[in-house]
C-alpha cells in the first residue's frame, strides 16, 4: 500500500504511509445538476 499513489473523489496524489495513514491534496466536490463538480475557491465565496 505504501507504493500506490491515488486519485480519488475527495483528494489527489493520495499515499498512504507505513502505519495506515493517509496523505492527500484535499480535494471539495459539490454535486450540481446531478453531477459532482470540483468546488472552485471563487465558488466557496458566493
Amino acid at each position: 500500500m505504501t507504493e500506490i499513489t491515488y486519485d480519488g473523489l475527495t483528494g489527489k496524489s493520495i499515499t498512504w504511509s507505513e502505519d495506515g495513514e493517509p496523505t492527500k491534496e484535499p480535494t471539495v466536490v459539490v454535486v450540481k445538476s446531478g453531477e459532482y463538480q470540483v468546488l472552485q475557491a471563487e465558488d466557496a465565496a458566493e
